[in-house]
């Protein structure tokens, strides 16, 4: 007798149900965000819909992400511009999700805004700053406070802000003028904010944090290990890091490891040096360039060196020493001053003409 398997068919068709929603989920969540060219604004923020085109999987994410505010508009009649990698850095400080996201498009957009619309009887313009509005235009004039008096372009800013301290900066309009803060701009800090047409001034308290690109170790890297671009990464840090520390793979990759270096650790100059090129007691070829002329001959390395090191060699007759520098793998290159190129020659060199 087959038994009947309507038991295993509802359980797969949940399942599968389960499986189709969870993906939905997942597409309605990414979205593909196309920066423009040009940008021209009415209002006071720069929201990322007037910079981007934007094509999400739900109405809702198109919203939210048309909406959020990045950056203060600039004044009328002037242009500025804003990078894809801003605006990245700028949704993600927004509490954005980018890793949702996929950017495309041109890599810089041109903002520029239209002037002033007309005033009201009253004679003033009709501006109404909602609170986020608000949050943006402080959180980017704090931003470029702290640029202008540091010279650093990251930070992570965190307003402690209530709801009577944003009407209080929303009534200084969206041109905010900094001042405050102390050295080293780190950590808990108080700001005065007013504005170029108001004299009042408002206290605000912030939690700042200073965020640079550093160079991380990935993986384990032993000592004598030649480090490799799959060994390394480069990662926003927030915090002090150690005065030499590296911020690019330029500066890793290529290295020999000068001890053991363990993974998710900060990369140090002391951490790594010049692969040694020459070794002591091997004989290496060394060449001596004068007045167009090129003579070599080979000698004996007194002292380990890297490229670009000066070294200590020996004649293969053990009769003469003197320096050369390190040129690549066991080759030696010296300018025949102190030594001249006959005699250099002599030393069993052969000439050869350039």
């Amino acid at each position: 007798m087959v038994r009947p398997m309507k038991t295993y068919s509802s359980r797969n068709t949940t399942l599968l149900t389960v499986l189709v929603c969870c993906f939905s989920l997942q597409l309605a969540s990414a979205a593909d965000v196309a920066v423009r060219e040009h940008a021209t604004l009415t209002g006071p923020i720069v929201r990322l819909g007037d910079v981007a085109d934007i094509t999400a999987g739900s109405a809702a994410t198109l919203k939210n992400l048309a909406s959020t505010p990045l950056i203060p508009a600039p004044a009328p009649g002037t242009t500025q511009f804003l990078e894809r990698s801003q605006i990245r850095d700028l949704l993600a400080t927004r509490g954005v999700n980018i890793q949702d996201l996929h950017f495309g498009g041109q890599p810089v957009v041109e903002i520029g805004k239209q002037p002033k619309q007309p005033e009201t009887e009253a004679g003033q313009a009709t501006l109404v700053l909602t609170d986020l509005e608000i949050e943006a235009a402080l959180h980017q004039a704090i931003e470029q406070y702290l640029q202008s008096q540091t010279g650093h372009d990251q930070w992570r800013i965190e307003l402690q802000l209530g709801k009577a301290d944003i009407r209080e900066v929303g009534q200084l309009g969206a041109v905010l003028d900094v001042q405050g803060g102390r050295d080293p701009w780190t950590g808990r800090q108080q700001f005065r904010v007013g504005s170029t047409a108001l004299n009042e001034k408002v206290s605000v308290n912030a939690t700042i944090a200073k965020v640079q690109a550093v160079v991380f170790c990935r993986q384990p890297i032993k000592k004598g290990d030649i480090i490799r671009a799959t060994d390394v990464e480069v990662r926003q840090h927030e915090g002090r890091v150690p005065s030499d520390t590296l911020v690019s793979l330029d500066q890793v990759v290529g290295m020999e490891a000068r001890r053991s270096i363990s993974p998710n650790s900060i990369m140090q100059e002391n951490q790594v040096q010049a692969p040694i090129q020459v070794q002591r007691g091997e004989t290496v070829k060394v060449v001596a360039r004068t007045g167009g002329i090129s003579v070599r001959t080979y000698v004996v390395a007194r002292q380990d060196g890297a490229v670009g090191d000066l070294v200590q060699v020996e004649t293969l007759d053990g009769k003469q020493r003197f320096a050369a520098r390190v040129a690549g793998h066991r080759r030696l290159e010296i300018l025949a001053s102190g030594i001249q190129a006959g005699d250099f020659a002599t030393l069993g060199g052969n000439t050869l003409q350039r």
